[in-house]
């Protein structure tokens, strides 16, 4: 089952020094942080906060070239979590085709941020992660 999931905020680790993104359910049942790079956290950010670059940044790039192609994007969804790594696909559509493509999940929020689309989270790494 996939969980809905929301951006939280972004934050600094105090332990790493690195960037993450918390993602959190609408019941706020669930919180799941995600360490991400700077340039990502960047990435992120930036459609959050409302602003928008002189030039498209690549994830903006992408998603002209999908409604170029009569394309959009339904929903990204983190899959699954493996030595610590997180796993992401987006998932678009095309007339009838629904496609996944692999993805870095804070790549995969960062287009989903721009798209207005559901960031979606697998139920169980939600419940592993709590354990």
């Amino acid at each position: 089952m996939l969980i809905k999931m929301e951006i939280f905020g972004l934050a600094m680790d105090e332990k790493t020094n690195m960037p993450l993104v918390i993602l959190k359910d609408e019941e706020d049942k669930y919180i799941l942080p995600i360490w991400i790079g700077a340039l990502e956290a960047m990435a992120i950010s930036i459609p959050l906060k409302g602003m928008s670059m002189p030039r498209p940044m690549t994830h903006d790039l992408f998603l002209d070239t999908l409604n170029n192609l009569n394309a959009h994007l339904l929903h990204v969804e983190v899959t699954e979590i493996k030595e610590s790594t997180y796993y992401a696909v987006i998932v678009l559509q095309q007339d009838e085709n629904v496609l996944r493509i692999d993805s870095r999940p804070s790549d995969a929020i960062a287009m989903a941020v721009r798209a207005k689309a559901p960031i979606m989270v697998r139920q169980q790494i939600l419940e592993d992660i709590m354990k």
